[in-house]
């Protein structure tokens, strides 16, 4: 009998992880939307990724779940990213050298840190997904992460540094929609260095 009571109790066993990790999720996506509660339009972060969640519909291997996850692990890895930049800036630098900082440690930190869970999960861990999966779906992960992280970045410094998206625009709506400057956004940026990415595994 007691081999037959072990599967039980390690099923309860996921099923609990499970609902946890469930649970987690429902009070992350309650947090994103009272992140964005105070009138600004911090949610053309996650309008990109629907929209390339609907675009790739007939291309891509993985989930929705997958990509709501991944622009989560942006979200939660964005306040790691800027405790790294406190501590360079503020700890080492002492706030000074301010070019230096905009524009050499933010993109050197931002860049790679914000798709550091998509790479440990592509060359540690040997993720392949289904076979079905490709570069699509780096891409959109990619993307997700990179909104994540651009949203909590505007989120943070309480307002839009780039209220008009420049660039390619479809039917009067910004394909990349945080794209500012000379810069075409984080979710833009994270999404094309994973497409590159997925090029070159598979």
């Amino acid at each position: 009998m007691t081999p037959a009571v072990a599967p039980m109790q390690s099923t309860s066993r996921w099923h609990y992880l499970a609902d946890t990790f469930l649970f987690a999720r429902i009070v992350a996506g309650v947090a994103i939307i009272l992140a964005a509660s105070d009138g600004r339009p911090y949610f053309h972060h996650l309008g990109f990724v629907v929209g390339l969640v609907l675009g790739t519909w007939p291309v891509r291997g993985i989930g929705t779940a997958t990509i709501y996850d991944a622009f989560l692990m942006g979200v939660v890895g964005a306040y790691a990213i800027v405790g790294i930049q406190w501590l360079i800036e503020v700890v080492l630098l002492h706030s000074a050298a301010l070019t230096f900082r905009v524009s050499v440690i933010a993109p050197l930190t931002e860049e790679p840190l914000k798709i550091l869970p998509l790479l440990l999960l592509v060359y540690v861990l040997r993720w392949r997904g289904r076979w079905s999966c490709g570069a699509c779906d780096l891409l959109v992960l990619g993307a997700a992460l990179g909104s994540g992280f651009g949203f909590v970045e505007d989120a943070l410094r309480h307002k839009i540094s780039y209220p008009d998206a420049i660039g390619a625009h479809f039917l009067g709506i910004p394909l990349t929609p945080d794209a500012h400057s000379n810069f075409i956004g984080h979710g833009g940026s994270a999404g094309f260095i994973c497409l590159a990415i997925g090029w070159g595994v598979w």
